[in-house]
């Protein structure tokens, strides 16, 4: 069984822990944030990423791959 290492470009993390949803900045509701933390995830491989996960329940999610698509 092969595993996937997925982050969350709208989730907030510490480090390479993902932030409890109860705590602030836990989820990115800011699409400029959300393309910033996207554009570190692949610059800085602090950690092995093999998808990035953008929640279409979130409207700056959206927005964020909307930048990134006419990038």
């Amino acid at each position: 069984m092969a595993f996937l290492y997925e982050v969350f470009a709208d989730r907030g993390y510490d480090g390479v822990e993902m932030l409890p949803r109860g705590e602030e900045g836990a989820v990115l509701d800011n699409a400029d944030a959300i393309v910033e933390q996207y554009q570190r995830f692949l610059c800085e491989k602090s950690f092995k990423i093999d998808t990035i996960c953008f929640h279409s329940d979130n409207s700056a999610s959206v927005e964020a791959l909307k930048r990134l698509d006419n990038a």
